[in-house]
């Protein structure tokens, strides 16, 4: 964390308490910097959220078939599953 902290925006702290009340979590009227994290955890399941909806927009548009995607998806664990430690490591950037 920074030396200084600064306080979300009191209209989007005010929105994320609304938001976790809906999940019955209190959340203090006033934000401390222990507490951000309430806001941040939001933001992420909004990106988050926003990716999956593009990638499933995505699959939608492109023409192919569950029986297409699904042939992709067995080709692709049959070339992952022939791929041995030392080629994984290198392609996890070992």
């Amino acid at each position: 964390m920074s030396d200084e902290y600064e306080a979300p925006d009191s209209k989007q702290w005010n929105a994320a308490r609304k938001v976790w009340a809906l999940a019955g979590i209190t959340v203090p009227e006033r934000p401390e910097e222990n507490l951000h994290h309430y806001l941040t955890d939001l933001q992420r399941v909004v990106l988050n959220f926003q990716t999956a909806k593009s990638v499933s927009e995505r699959d939608r548009n492109s023409g192919l078939s569950f029986d297409d995607l699904a042939n992709r998806c067995r080709d692709l664990n049959d070339a992952l599953s022939d791929i041995d430690e030392t080629a994984f490591a290198r392609l996890a950037g070992a």
